[in-house]
């Protein structure tokens, strides 16, 4: 009982830590984004958002 009650703690921990590292990763992608964008010469009306397959892929890891 000790030893599956220890597994589930492991278990909710990987989650976090995994949550987190998802959270981070999805953040420094988009901050990259937005500072290569910033930097090239686009009309407005060519500026668009990131591709909402990228994002898919982050969300769904």
């Amino acid at each position: 009982m000790k030893k599956q009650k220890k597994i589930r703690k492991i278990n909710r921990r990987v989650i976090q830590v995994t949550q987190i590292l998802k959270e981070e990763l999805l953040d420094s992608w988009v901050n990259t984004n937005e500072y290569l964008l910033s930097k090239l010469d686009i009309p407005t009306s060519f500026n668009c958002q990131a591709p909402g397959s990228m994002l898919e892929i982050f969300l769904e890891m």
